[in-house]
């Protein structure tokens, strides 16, 4: 299966992306609740405050049977924006004001009210409505040398107001993300681009150019991790360098042993041949005329006729095996003999030419 080539920025890119969403996410979810908590806990505080401030004239409002002013304050009190609607009961469990006025006087059946009348304690019930959660703070009307509750006051408010304010703050909080979001990348990627991927580019353009017969230890050193890289491929270019070098110099001296060598055996079997030696690179090295003028130059300088330059076509293509035949230079006849040796024969000479003159001469 092939593998998906994805470039290093646009790797950083997805990953720094799906972590900084991770992190709005979480840090929303996190905030978005404990908001919503903070202002649950603040409406019924108000709802608390409400009961409390109000008990008194409410219970003031019951025992002198005013239900003129026992109206007016639960009108006051419907009002309010969290309000849904307000149920009061007497002691004696019978409706005093109700939103519904056809249940004003009949007895209470609301269980909520039922308690809270029993017990004299307060209860908070929270339930669901076609708009939204709700809740119904149900409380009793004590006063003082009292056991019992005077009333009970059931106050039904909504949530909605809380919900469309974590709309608006949910709306402005992602907004605001992905402007810093766009913000953050666009800082993350210029900088990713300056300090990373253009070193890493830098770095590629030179691999590429490098030889090893050139190479030179150029690389920017620092002190960061690039700096340490460049620094590394320095020392490795200088090793190379140095190895190389040693190599050549070997390889010299050892074709100069074995050129001596060669020339010396072949002088000595043959002391009117002229002997011509070659390197690796078709440079040559020996040549025993002492007119010639070839020394350093290429093998092909030596060929100046077609009939040489097959001779030596063909011994590259027998390498190990010698070729022969007659070749003419200078309007001299040479009995030629060409041996290409092996590489694992020879470091240094790879091309050997022996020209010895033929006793008769062609007619002109």
């Amino acid at each position: 299966m092939k593998r998906l080539q994805i470039r290093f920025s646009q790797r950083f890119g997805f990953i720094g992306g799906l972590a900084f969403t991770i992190v709005i996410l979480v840090a929303h979810v996190y905030y978005a609740n404990r908001t919503e908590r903070v202002l649950r806990e603040r409406l019924i505080e108000k709802a608390t405050f409400i009961n409390t401030f109000l008990a008194f004239p409410f219970s003031l409002a019951i025992s002198t049977k005013d239900d003129v002013s026992l109206v007016q304050i639960t009108e006051q009190l419907e009002k309010q924006p969290e309000v849904l609607s307000v149920i009061l009961a007497d002691y004696q469990g019978e409706i005093r004001y109700s939103a519904d006025q056809t249940k004003i006087g009949e007895p209470v059946e609301d269980p909520l009210i039922k308690k809270v009348m029993q017990s004299g304690q307060a209860e908070i019930d929270m339930y669901n409505t076609a708009n939204g959660p709700a809740m119904a703070f149900t409380a009793p009307l004590m006063i003082a040398g009292r056991a019992k509750p005077l009333g009970v006051v059931r106050t039904d408010m909504t949530f909605k107001r809380i919900q469309e304010k974590m709309s608006q703050m949910r709306d402005g909080f992602f907004m605001y993300a992905i402007g810093v979001y766009i913000l953050c990348m666009t800082l993350t990627l210029t900088a990713l681009r300056h300090w990373v991927s253009m070193p890493i580019l830098m770095l590629k353009g030179y691999l590429q150019r490098l030889t090893p017969g050139t190479a030179e230890a150029n690389l920017p050193e620092g002190n960061d991790e690039f700096g340490q890289l460049n620094t590394a491929l320095n020392e490795l270019i200088l090793k190379f360098k140095t190895e190389i070098q040693n190599i050549s110099m070997q390889q010299q001296s050892q074709g100069i042993q074995e050129g001596d060598l060669i020339r010396q055996l072949l002088t000595t079997l043959e002391p009117e041949a002229r002997l011509v030696l070659a390197d690796k690179d078709n440079q040559i090295v020996t040549d025993t005329d002492p007119d010639s003028t070839t020394l350093g130059a290429h093998l092909l300088d030596l060929m100046h006729d077609t009939v040489f330059g097959a001779l030596v076509g063909k011994a590259f293509e027998l390498e190990g095996q010698p070729a022969k035949g007659a070749v003419t230079l200078n309007d001299v006849v040479y009995q030629t003999t060409v041996l290409r040796l092996p590489e694992s024969f020879s470091k240094g000479i790879r091309t050997l030419i022996l020209l010895q003159k033929n006793k008769e001469t062609p007619n002109t």
